[in-house]
């Protein structure tokens, strides 16, 4: 199903979303929150991004956890115009002595009345799959995701393994204490995913983040309070993460894509830090031209994760589609 768009059921053409990409997810006891990329409206070229009124991110929430039939959303957050609003706005100003083209959002996560969304200040789009970036860091909002703090100075800089991050507070083997688990990688699509995990009441404080740095010979994790101790979990390539706990097989899930395979694929792990195992490819460029991201929230599955639905991007139609896949345990 196609989720954003003029072509979908949701219409997002009428809040001047005609095409957006990503689609990352958070969830509250009431919402479900969607945070979207570059954003364009009217004049949107018939393949890939571009358009009028240029936004870096945008969110939509809704109510809707069956979706089987298809997400139906709910609302923007607006302007005062009716459009989908641009919740952090980027310079679009690469030529400054900082340049920054955009920034876009990378994770997203709601503790107690806030919400916070992880993103990416980028300097400069490279070939496919390869950017600079000036800093990656927090921005939280207490009023519903209509304004946002920003956390400064920034978290990582650029040359960080946590530019890109998956999320996860749930409970699941290896995170019985209800940590934030993050998952990070470097700017662009080719690095490897390393983990970290912070006290969910500390998430703005740069000391309270703990860095996975191996395994003690009794198996006990290792967590080191510097960032150059972590160690790569998930082999490169790994693009656009999504971290998922899995009761139904009982184990850590994670998607992201593999830029040289042209594919999006998933990996199963006992604990957060691992091991993981061996990929499975879940989607395919040649099935899907364009694809990338596969995002997941424990809300959209069914008997308890055997059936797991995602949203995926698509660059040539520059739009944001809900997705579906079976697990099977070996």
């Amino acid at each position: 199903m196609q989720l954003t768009g003029a072509a979908s059921p949701n219409r997002t053409d009428r809040f001047d979303v005609w095409g957006t990409d990503l689609g990352i997810i958070a969830e509250s006891d009431k919402k479900i929150y969607i945070v979207f990329g570059d954003t364009f409206g009217a004049g949107r070229p018939k393949r890939g991004p571009g358009g009028s009124n240029w936004r870096s991110n945008v969110m939509a929430f809704t109510t809707d956890k069956d979706p089987s039939d298809g997400i139906i959303l709910d609302g923007w957050i607006l302007d005062e115009r009716g459009y989908a609003k641009e919740l952090i706005a980027g310079r679009k100003d690469p030529n400054e002595a900082r340049g920054e083209v955009t920034k876009i959002p990378t994770a997203l996560v709601v503790i107690g009345n806030r919400i916070y969304m992880a993103f990416m200040s980028v300097q400069h789009w490279g070939d496919p799959g390869q950017w600079d970036v000036n800093y990656s860091t927090w921005a939280y909002s207490e009023d519903d995701g209509y304004s946002w703090y920003i956390l400064d100075p920034p978290l990582w800089s650029g040359a960080s393994g946590f530019i890109q991050l998956a999320v996860s507070t749930q409970r699941g083997r290896g995170n019985e204490e209800g940590y934030v688990l993050i998952l990070g990688t470097p700017a662009g699509r080719f690095g490897g995913a390393r983990l970290a995990r912070v006290n969910a009441e500390r998430i703005l404080d740069p000391q309270a983040y703990e860095y996975f740095a191996g395994v003690a010979e009794t198996g006990a994790p290792l967590w080191s309070p510097q960032e150059e101790d972590a160690i790569v979990v998930i082999s490169p390539p790994v693009g656009e993460l999504s971290l998922l706990w899995d009761p139904f097989l009982g184990c850590w899930i994670c998607t992201y894509l593999n830029e040289k395979k042209y594919a999006l694929e998933i990996r199963a792990a006992p604990y957060p830090w691992g091991p993981w195992g061996e990929p499975t490819v879940i989607a395919t460029g040649f099935e899907y031209p364009g694809l990338y991201g596969a995002f997941m929230t424990p809300a959209w599955t069914e008997n308890e994760g055997e059936i797991i639905y995602f949203l995926m991007s698509q660059w040539w139609e520059y739009n944001v589609f809900l997705m579906r896949m079976s697990l099977k345990c070996k």
